[in-house]
């Protein structure tokens, strides 16, 4: 980003860096060469602060505003600032500042002239700080610790969960429980007998009871793992040292699970998983226990029309759950109370003819009104040509939206939603909102990727909690990463994934 300058401001202005931070609301009043103004600091969300000042004049108030470079959206008195404004004789006025997505606090000047008293010039400075992200590093170990993280989830009692894919081989899991600071990280080995359980953890996933649930890939970077794979789950307040509980395929027939890449939970506690190598997706009931489950596995009978690649999996608020098939190019939505034998998919695919809705769909998250989000996948394996788009299929609608790519720096990795609909994309270097009811034709929030460390490549998960922060995984530097309060907050149901 470039460095901080002054537009169309008056040649005495100076700018001043502030550094205390105050909340938007507060009532603080900072009197500076005349000016009083309401709210001198805003945190980055931006807002409005309140302009007075006690003179007498026969001539019209002029505000000038000297904006940061980069910047847009100020408005003066609800109207977009357009160069200096006449206030007429009003004493008072409202600035209303935008968000700042930047690495640095971003500081505005405001200039007070008279159009009868030449000489007359009062001037003040609006601060609007720069997001804060925390950073969580994995304990080191053998292990790689978060090296390759793939996903995160945040359970139902706030703790946060990551998993990490070192060297594309076993695993590694940790908590940062709620509360916690960025050294309390909790290492869970996840072993049973002494040997770890974890296989390529490839995706997480949490229920209304604070289980969290793992689906475990188990199979080598060339896709030769039909038969292989389980589920895991790690029961609402375990200790780390705990056996996990093990969800494997049986010992002979067909199997339940063929490299599990994609895991979320209904409302009703039903865990489903998209298999990945066999081109199934399975149901486990709620309530299931190893060793004496009987889940339902849905295929494609022998067709991938259905199923091709199946990776990213979510449940809307009406039981109906949403698959993303990364070879097939398509989403395929399985109508809730379907059964294995007797089910009739509905499949989103690309037109026969111009630019495709899907390419490599990977992501997937649904809002509130049942808007599916999908996020293409910007490489896997070598897997190249995805369009780095992401593509919304409005609730009760056959046509996708498609956002365009140039949205999501270096390409979109991740996806979730928050309290207010707003949709939250990980990019291959930061984080994109998608605002709440945008268009194509929108502008979205593109935050700096220097909020988030040198050298950042793929932020491959991403959540919201309870308290309104959001919550990456960080590839590149093997760390967990809070960004303080930027999203609504979101009431636990089921996480989007």
């Amino acid at each position: 980003m470039a460095a901080i300058g002054v537009k169309l401001s008056l040649g005495q202005l100076v700018l001043a860096a502030l550094s205390a931070a105050l909340l938007a609301g507060c009532a603080s009043r900072l009197q500076v060469e005349g000016i009083a103004v309401q709210n001198s600091t805003l945190t980055f969300s931006g807002g409005s602060s309140g302009l007075s000042w006690a003179a007498s004049s026969s001539g019209d108030w002029i505000l000038t505003v000297g904006e940061p470079l980069g910047s847009s959206g100020v408005e003066v008195n609800g109207k977009a600032y357009q160069g200096p404004v006449n206030l007429g004789r009003s004493t008072s006025a409202t600035i209303t500042l935008p968000e700042n997505t930047s690495a640095t606090n971003q500081v505005y000047s405001l200039a007070l002239s008279n159009s009868a008293q030449v000489s007359f010039l009062a001037s003040a400075t609006v601060t609007v700080d720069h997001p804060v992200v925390v950073t969580f590093i994995a304990p080191g170990g053998s292990d790689g610790g978060l090296d390759h993280g793939r996903s995160l989830a945040i359970d139902s009692r706030g703790n946060v969960w990551a998993a990490g894919w070192p060297g594309y081989f076993n695993g590694t899991l940790f908590e940062a429980p709620l509360g916690s600071e960025p050294a309390g990280l909790i290492r869970f080995p996840v072993t049973v007998s002494g040997v770890t359980a974890l296989d390529e953890p490839y995706s997480l996933a949490a229920d209304q009871q604070g289980n969290l649930w793992v689906a475990n890939a188990a199979f080598d970077y060339n896709y030769n793992g039909t038969g292989a794979g389980q589920v895991i789950e790690i029961p609402a307040g375990s200790a780390p040292s705990s056996a996990p509980l093990v969800f494997a395929n049986p010992s002979s027939g067909s199997p339940f699970f063929g490299g599990p890449r994609g895991i979320a939970v209904d409302g009703s506690g039903n865990v489903w998983v998209a298999n990945y190598a066999n081109n199934t997706v399975t149901e486990i009931p709620a309530g299931s226990a190893p060793g004496n489950f009987s889940p339902s596995v849905f295929n494609s009978s022998g067709s991938t029309s259905v199923f091709d690649g199946p990776k990213g999996i979510a449940v809307d608020s009406s039981g109906n759950v949403w698959v993303t098939n990364q070879l097939g190019n398509t989403v395929t939505e399985i109508p809730t109370g379907s059964a294995p034998a007797t089910f009739k998919p509905v499949i989103f695919a690309n037109p026969s003819s111009g630019s495709p809705f899907f390419a490599e769909p990977y992501g997937i998250a649904i809002d509130q009104k049942g808007n599916v989000w999908v996020v293409d996948d910007r490489e896997d394996n070598g897997h190249f040509g995805a369009s780095n788009t992401v593509t919304e299929i409005p609730a009760g609608s056959s046509t996708p939206v498609v956002f365009p790519a140039n949205w999501f720096d270096g390409g979109a990795e991740s996806v979730t939603v928050d309290g207010a609909g707003n949709v939250w994309v990980g990019t291959q270097y930061g984080v994109t909102e998608i605002p709440a009811g945008s268009s194509p034709s929108s502008a979205p929030v593109i935050f700096s990727p220097k909020l988030f460390g040198a050298n950042t490549y793929g932020l491959n998960g991403i959540s919201v909690d309870q308290q309104g922060n959001l919550w990456v995984l960080n590839t590149s530097q093997g760390s967990l990463q809070e960004l303080l309060q930027a999203a609504a907050p979101l009431p636990f149901s089921v996480p989007p994934h």
